[in-house]
């Protein structure tokens, strides 16, 4: 039995290999994968974060969180980083999926020998599932979730049948790993098992079930602990989770979510029941590859039904379906399958095998007619799931081509490069400044901000700076970092609350942003984005005029330094080529943010053509 427990597990790691580079072409399916890729790399360099580093805007990146109170880090539970944190020395985060693969079947089917299932019968009930074979071509956290509840129900299975609590603590630290992994689907699993451990106490009310129950409650306790101290470590507060420090509303409930910290949903009980629903269509689909598979399992687990073990497995199922209802995001489409539901594959295959082998066993007496039911059952499994794998993967393909181009354009950096990522079709916004290290990325990519790309230049000069556009994703193009530094903006693409655009010479298209006493109140004109500026000295300039405005309604322009302001008022009339104001100043921070903004008093007229932040060259010794 161990010899075929440990070729099906052999199998398992095979699928999960060839799906991962044939199917997902060997990249991440989106920010998460990415999210763990960086804390994984972090725990590798033995932090839990990095410093933050300048520009967040650029460096910002969806599932990490990036301030510079928290530092650098990923939103997620530690357990699944830690686990592929061997990625750096392998070479590759695959070799720890198919692991995670191998070792999930091979506790399942020692779950399922635990049960009377021979490990023959619940490698065909899984082993072909594209469920399986698409989830385990990905590294999300769900592949180590399913390889720890693999443990947890093997465990907890040997222990309950008697085989002492050494399994009780096998089972307590299985869940301690999938809690400091997958925390909601964890705290909805342990429902049921531990219920099931409370009534089974109050059964036997024996030293030896007390002793277990203790050992299985205490093992468990010390993934709650770990959890605690890593959120402490983390974000300074223990009962603050990352991912509730990265977006307060990742949990539980319904009401008002926000979407990565941006757009709002409204998340209703009737809207969490329809996307069970869904789910549940889906996972009729690809549990083996045809529509009503779901139901066949179905069908099968209540022919196997085990007074002793059914309920329990289909209540570990149900809690996690049931509790999903109240999480407001439906999951990752581009995986295969109703992701959330994943580790619950673990029961789902164990029911549906009890099934599977009460039929077989109920056929011992006709051994031919057996081999040949048998033989066409897993001929038309087989069949059914092959084929649906092989519909879908050109469209899974097609789907991580962008990105496989994205990554591989970016492995072609030369070394102590940075890269400028602009808009690359195909692949999301969240996944362009790809870090895996920090700073010390090879190569290190930003998002492109245009002209301002030449500030990160200045500030990373060491490395070859290179471009990554979205007309042309398979080739870096060379970029030129400027001598000296000129940044300009027109005044009528800023922000405002009053004024209006005016033309000042249409015959050369010069154009003012303009407040009038006769039509507009007190308020803003200009309201600025911030620019960025390394160090260095600056002529920040104002370029317009303005004429009658009175002494007791002056204009303010606002300029802001950093966490310094200073305030020009503007008062009479200034209608020479002269600038508005101009003001100097040197800046000593690696990084300062610099933003004008101009209130207009009410009187007079007040004209803005632009501003100008012009470095000003150090003088060069004789």
């Amino acid at each position: 039995m161990k010899i075929r427990i440990l070729l099906f597990a052999v199998i398992g790691a095979l699928l999960s290999w060839v799906s991962a580079h044939s199917i997902f072409l060997g990249v991440p399916t989106g920010s998460d994968e990415n999210s763990y890729f960086f804390q994984a790399n972090s725990f590798a360099d033995g932090v839990i974060s990095r410093d933050a580093p300048p520009f967040h805007d650029r460096f910002k990146q969806y599932m990490v969180i990036l301030d510079d109170e928290a530092g650098w880090l990923s939103r997620y539970p530690p357990a699944h980083p830690l686990w592929l944190a061997p990625a750096r020395w392998f070479g590759s985060v695959y070799v720890l999926t198919a692991l995670a693969a191998a070792l999930g079947v091979a506790f399942l089917c020692a779950a399922g020998l635990a049960l009377g299932i021979p490990p023959l019968i619940l490698a065909l009930t899984l082993l072909p599932s594209p469920y399986f074979v698409f989830m385990y071509g990905t590294a999300l956290s769900h592949t180590s979730g399913f390889m720890a509840v693999s443990i947890l129900l093997w465990a907890y299975i040997r222990w309950q049948k008697g085989s002492g609590a050494r399994f009780a603590v096998f089972a307590g630290l299985a869940w301690s790993f999938f809690f400091l992994n997958r925390t909601y689907t964890a705290l909805l699993m342990a429902v049921p098992l531990g219920m099931d451990a409370l009534w089974q106490l109050s059964r036997s009310r024996t030293r030896k079930s007390f002793i277990g129950t203790t050992a299985f409650a205490l093992s468990a306790a010390i993934g709650v602990a770990v959890y605690l101290l890593y959120n402490k470590l983390a974000c300074g507060d223990a009962f603050t989770a990352t991912y509730l420090y990265y977006e307060p509303s990742e949990n539980l409930g319904f009401g008002l979510r926000r979407t990565q910290g941006d757009a709002a949903v409204l998340h209703t009980l009737p809207i969490g029941l329809a996307t069970l629903w869904d789910h549940i269509k889906t996972l009729d689909l690809w549990w083996w590859g045809f529509r009503g598979s779901l139901v066949a399992a179905t069908a099968l687990a209540i022919i196997g039904w085990s007074r002793r073990w059914s309920a329990l497995l289909l209540s570990s199922m149900l809690a996690v379906c049931l509790g999903y209802v109240a999480f407001w995001y439906p999951g990752v489409a581009n995986a295969g399958g109703p992701v959330y539901y994943f580790e619950t594959a673990t029961a789902l295959a164990l029911l549906t095998a009890l099934g599977i082998a009460r039929l077989y066993r109920a056929l011992e007496r006709t051994p031919q007619a057996r081999r040949l039911l048998s033989f066409c059952f897993a001929l038309a499994l087989l069949g059914a799931a092959s084929h649906f794998i092989a519909d879908q993967t050109p469209r899974f393909i097609a789907q991580q081509m962008p990105r496989y181009i994205f990554w591989r354009t970016l492995d072609s950096a030369p070394p102590h490069s940075i890269v400028f990522v602009s808009r690359q079709p195909g692949v999301h916004k969240g996944e362009y400044a790809r870090n895996p290290r920090g700073l010390d990325s090879n190569p290190l990519v930003l998002q492109s901000r245009g002209e301002y790309d030449a500030v990160a230049m200045r500030v990373f000069s060491n490395r070859t700076p290179l471009l990554l556009s979205g007309d042309d994703p398979t080739h870096l193009h060379p970029l030129t970092s400027p001598t000296t530094l000129l940044f300009k903006r027109d005044a009528t693409q800023t922000g405002h609350r009053i004024g209006q655009n005016e033309a000042i010479d249409q015959r050369s298209n010069q154009w003012a942003r303009v407040a009038r006493h006769d039509r507009d109140k007190k308020d803003w004109l200009v309201l600025d984005r911030p620019v960025e500026l390394p160090a260095g000295q600056y002529q920040l300039t104002i370029a317009g005029d303005y004429e009658n405005i009175a002494p007791t309604h002056p204009s303010h322009v606002g300029i802001r330094i950093g966490d310094t302001n200073d305030v020009i008022a503007l008062t009479g009339s200034h209608t020479g080529a002269t600038p508005i104001a101009t003001y100097t100043v040197s800046l000593t921070n690696l990084v300062t943010s610099t933003v004008i903004s101009l209130r207009y008093g009410g009187t007079g007229t007040l004209r803005v053509r632009d501003f100008t932040w012009a470095e000003i060259p150090e003088k060069m010794e004789p």
